[in-house]
Parts: structure tokens; C-alpha cells; sequence
């Protein structure tokens, strides 16, 4: 799990350690859930320039693959790991780190969440009427759903809001974005999560400590500019409200 950068600042990831905790308190210690935190260590109250913050988040991939190997593959155990997908498709990320060792080590699950375009929603979506919720959907990778997730004509993500470098040429960017498409559709993992369709599917808001704790608030805030140079956004009571926030807005 991602812990000391604000980049995942949902309620929704403390709820789910909160989750773990009480059902770890009705196990007998030889079955409780074990939670393995992948980032690498950081004390941020040595933490003033990016290029210092910048030698520890070169570790990210490199540590977590540890951990992985070291403390589940090796004692031969299995595990849940809930990183961002740039991790498990980036060709020198976290997945390519631990299978070097333990080939074909992981089964990707990616979730469906529509598409930039309501007709492209709602084709496929007229595709699938019986599914249950949620459903896991395997295989992927050369079935006629491959075909219906992964269409030139829809694009899970606008093309013209990736974020592509101004040294690309027009084949690399199309190359990009292409591979970027690949990976959010899904078609590139090894099994689809199905949680219902997109107009019903809403995002985590905000952990209001992070705007109702001014303390927080200011270190977060400093990390945040030490990293990205920019702003904490989204997280203030106005721009947080209680009203469901949809993936998929109209």
C-alpha cells in the first residue's frame, strides 16, 4: 500500500485498514491478516528538496519487490497486492522486479469503469447484461471480450489528456497511448472486476483529517510540493462534499 506520499488520500484506504483490524480481532493470531506496507521507509523531518525526496521515491518499485519476494514468495505464501497498475504493466516496475525471479508470479485483476464516451459505455455494457455483482471474469487475453474491452474507437481515457512528453513523436505518442488504453481497458490483465455498471460506480471522498486537522494539513501540504511542486487538490469541506462522487459523471 502507498503510505507517505499524498497520493492516495481516499477514506476509502482507511477504511480498509480499519476493516483488516477488526477482523483480525476475531482470529486467533495463526489466521490473522498479515498487511506487508510496500513503500520504503522515509523520515520526512529530513525531508527538505526534491532531489532528497527524490533518492527515496527511486525505491518504491525496487523495495516493494523485496518485500514481495522476501517476506510471500519465499516462504512460499500467497498475497493480495494493491499497488497502482503503472506498477504491474511498467516494464521496469514491480512486477517485471519480482517475476526476474518468480516468473508468472502474479494474476492482474483489473476493474471495469467505462468509458470517455456514454456509446462506448453502453456498448459493451448491452454486451454483458447477466453478469453478477461483483463479478471476476477470466480469461481475457484472446476471448471475444478482449475485443469488446479494447476497441481503437473507444478509449477508456480521453487520448488528448495523457500525459505525453513534448520529445515524442507522433508513432511514440501513438504507441503510448495505445499500451496507457491497454492497461486501463483491462485487456492486458489476467481477469475483470466487475462491480457493476459505470453510472453506478463512485470514488472514495477525501479523509476529512486532512483538511479538518491543520497540522496534517501543513505536512501533507509540504510533501505534496516537495513531490509535485503544485498543491494538495480536492481536499477542503467544499470540494469534498458528502454526495457521491461518480467516476463517470454525467
Amino acid at each position: 500500500m502507498v503510505g507517505w506520499i499524498p497520493t492516495v488520500t481516499g477514506l476509502g484506504y482507511a477504511n480498509f485498514f480499519a476493516q483488516v483490524r477488526a477482523v483480525n480481532l476475531a482470529l486467533p493470531p495463526e489466521r490473522r491478516i498479515h498487511v506487508w506496507l510496500g513503500e520504503p521507509p522515509i523520515d520526512w523531518s529530513k525531508i527538505r528538496t526534491k532531489a532528497e525526496f527524490e533518492s527515496i521515491l527511486a525505491q518504491r518499485d525496487t523495495y516493494a519487490a523485496d518485500v514481495i519476494q522476501k517476506h510471500i514468495l519465499g516462504p512460499v505464501k500467497k498475497a493480495i497486492v494493491i499497488y497502482g497498475d503503472l506498477h504491474f504493466y511498467n516494464n521496469v516496475g514491480l512486477r517485471h522486479l519480482v517475476e526476474r525471479q518468480y516468473s508468472s508470479a502474479f494474476f492482474i485483476v483489473a476493474m471495469y469503469a467505462g468509458y470517455a464516451t456514454k456509446s462506448c459505455t453502453a456498448s459493451f455494457e448491452q454486451g454483458v447484461p447477466n453478469w453478477s455483482i461483483p463479478a471476476l471474469v477470466a480469461p481475457l487475453r484472446g476471448t471475444s471480450l478482449e475485443s469488446k474491452l479494447y476497441r481503437s474507437d473507444c478509449d477508456v481515457e480521453p487520448r488528448t489528456s495523457l500525459p505525453f512528453r513534448a520529445s515524442m513523436s507522433e508513432a511514440q505518442k501513438v504507441q503510448f497511448a495505445d499500451a496507457i488504453e491497454r492497461m486501463d481497458s483491462g485487456v492486458d490483465g489476467d481477469a475483470l472486476l466487475f462491480l457493476g455498471k459505470a453510472d453506478t460506480l463512485t470514488r472514495t471522498p477525501t479523509e476529512p483529517s486532512i483538511y479538518l486537522d491543520l497540522t496534517y494539513r501543513r505536512e501533507i501540504e509540504r510533501r505534496q510540493r516537495l513531490a509535485f511542486g503544485e498543491s494538495l487538490i480536492g481536499a477542503s469541506v467544499e470540494q469534498n462534499p458528502v454526495s457521491p462522487h461518480f467516476i463517470r459523471p454525467e
